[in-house]
């Protein structure tokens, strides 16, 4: 099963970076669903506020 990068939801998008996830979206037999992600990182790019929205810090 491929799915296209252009088709799996944008999660969090911010200057430099663009974080994609789609869940649930196929079966594999004697395993849960399927779920995929997609992460761009351009070089140099402060990360530190996609570390605070992962940890649930406002800061």
């Amino acid at each position: 099963m491929r799915v296209a990068k252009d088709d799996v939801d944008v999660k969090m998008a911010i200057p430099g970076a663009v974080l994609r996830q789609q869940t649930d979206f196929g079966n594999v037999r004697g395993f849960d669903k399927i779920s995929g992600e997609y992460f761009l990182l351009a070089a140099g790019v402060d990360d530190r506020c996609t570390r605070r929205a992962r940890d649930g810090d406002g800061e």
